[in-house]
């Protein structure tokens, strides 16, 4: 069972869902929407491991932290709970010495010289690149970040374009690549495509 807080303008929102708006009630069914800030993350997350959804629900017994006038966030809301894998989920399988040990050398390598002013960061975004994942948790990760990313690159040329700025081509070309622009990819990117997005796209904020 996985508990996801919702963010809203006031407590009376916070469980309005759906066209029609209308408040879900207690312990009722919720429909979790995969763009969503964290109940979609968490679906997207299980899904990529291949767990079986038994269904998401309103939490009874939220907890209501109210910040502002117009800022609520209510931990625990959204209670998904999911049991085993679906069949033909593919086994969790980690890397390889010897892939655990390229990714040192390439991750080293990387050149972060944007994140001057926050070199905290740049050391965790380093640090977390050389844990040890499964592909099930790239994915994941792939798809988490790819939405906020691609409307990066889509106010980024926007801008880029209105000011008549010349966009670089091997830049263009590798941005279609990741499926950023044109059209969508359905494979995970790999370690030199992350850290191109890191490096030559300069999307920092959206890690944060």
């Amino acid at each position: 069972m996985v508990g996801d807080l919702l963010y809203s303008s006031s407590v009376k929102s916070v469980f309005e869902h759906g066209k029609g708006k209308s408040a879900v009630s207690p312990g009722s069914k919720w429909a979790v929407k995969t763009g969503s800030m964290e109940d979609g993350m968490t679906l997207n997350a299980m899904r990529a491991y291949g767990a079986r959804n038994l269904g998401s629900f309103r939490n009874p017994f939220p907890i209501l932290i109210t910040r502002g006038s117009h800022d609520v966030t209510a931990k625990n809301a959204v209670l998904q709970v999911f049991r085993g894998r679906v069949a033909g989920a593919k086994p969790l399988t980690l890397p390889s010495r010897q892939a655990i040990e390229h990714r040192k050398k390439v991750v080293a390598a990387m050149n972060l010289q944007h994140f001057m002013d926050d070199e905290e960061s740049a050391k965790e975004i380093k640090t977390s690149m050389l844990l040890a994942t499964s592909k099930a948790y790239d994915k994941a990760m792939w798809q988490t970040y790819r939405p906020e990313i691609t409307a990066w690159v889509r106010d980024f040329l926007a801008k880029e374009r209105k000011q008549n700025k010349p966009i670089d081509k091997k830049w263009l070309r590798q941005v279609k690549k990741l499926g950023l622009i044109g059209k969508p990819r359905r494979n995970p990117w790999n370690l030199r495509e992350w850290i191109f997005v890191l490096e030559k796209m300069k999307v920092a904020d959206e890690f944060f």
